[in-house]
């Protein structure tokens, strides 16, 4: 019984995204039309490296251009970290949002997932 829960136990946490310690140039590397290697930084770039009150600048510099933008440009910007496709459409993913106040520092960011 022991070694069926060990094995179990071994099994469910080898699932999913595996973490990563946030690496600048491969986040902003993309891997043919996707950005997939961005989701296993995503942890340890909330953790460690994007703070409130960080200025645009700065966050340019280690997340590059953002992809996603809100009603205004200075207020909300983003990051895909996954999108799947059905044919040609997306139909689901899962962003990193960050809010910006009106000097242009982050007030707040989140992982957004969505679906159509």
């Amino acid at each position: 019984m022991k070694h069926t829960l060990l094995i179990l136990v071994l099994i469910l946490s080898s699932c999913g995204v595996k973490e990563e310690k946030f690496n600048s140039q491969m986040w902003k590397e993309m891997d043919g039309n996707s950005y997939s290697k961005r989701e296993p930084f995503v942890n340890d770039l909330m953790k460690n490296h994007l703070y409130k009150g960080m200025n645009y600048r700065k966050i340019i510099e280690i997340l590059g251009k953002p992809e996603i933008f809100g009603e205004n440009e200075k207020s909300r910007i983003g990051y895909i970290l996954h999108i799947d496709y059905d044919m040609i459409d997306p139909i689901q993913g899962k962003d990193l949002i960050v809010d910006l106040s009106e000097d242009s520092t982050v007030t707040n960011y989140r992982i957004v997932e969505w679906e159509k």
